[in-house]
């Protein structure tokens, strides 16, 4: 939570709830009352939606210092989406209504989370533009570049990635299918531009 000063920080930590979580567990399912605002102190998570159809689309990767459940912060809500676990981690909670009397009593802390949430719009916004605007090939590449802050390592002078997605949900992030993802990740290859390896690990070149 970089946005928020030391003591701002320290006011929220004094107040929550924490919780373990292991990978596959699921914190909240997608239209359950959403009753805190919540921020991830380890591990990773994401939040998905499932259309009527069966189709899956991964809305967010949280990290830690992210959070969500601001909605609860301003009336009673249902969760938009579903949140998992897909790294070990841990989360800390604060009920609505102990988060508002933080806020009336801490102005600056309201704009902290509006600054973090116009920077989750801008991104969002960037992703939704380029998806009329940009070719499948890149629009796929710099997915995987984004990839690499939370997911990459070095090993032997190579840029390795842990895929937190599998083709089908890229797709659905990119707004296409998983065949034209997966015809466009070889093309990738051949080009020189990454290497597929097992185990959903990519190497970018």
């Amino acid at each position: 939570f970089g946005s928020l000063s030391d003591k701002q920080q320290a006011l929220i930590i004094a107040n929550v709830e924490r919780r373990i979580y292991k990978k596959g567990d699921i914190v909240i399912h997608e239209q359950d009352p959403l009753k805190s605002f919540v921020v991830i102190s380890r591990g990773r998570f994401k939040a998905y939606t499932d259309s009527e159809d069966g189709r899956r689309s991964v809305v967010y990767f949280y990290r830690t210092g992210d959070f969500f459940g601001e909605n609860s912060l301003f009336k009673p809500t249902l969760s938009p989406f579903t949140v998992e676990c897909v790294e070990d981690g841990s989360l800390c909670s604060i009920h609505s209504e102990i988060m508002q009397k933080l806020i009336r009593n801490e102005p600056e802390l309201s704009l902290g989370i509006l600054a973090s949430l116009s920077s989750r719009i801008e991104t969002l916004e960037g992703e939704i533009k380029s998806v009329h605007v940009e070719r499948l090939e890149n629009r796929l590449y710099a997915l995987l570049e984004s990839f690499e802050n939370d997911y990459g390592y070095m090993r032997e002078g190579q840029r390795l990635v842990r895929l937190p997605l599998n083709q089908e949900e890229m797709a659905s992030r990119l707004g296409s299918s998983r065949e034209a993802v997966s015809r466009t990740l070889k093309k990738m290859e051949l080009a020189g531009r990454i290497r597929l390896l097992p185990h959903r690990e990519i190497i970018i070149c």
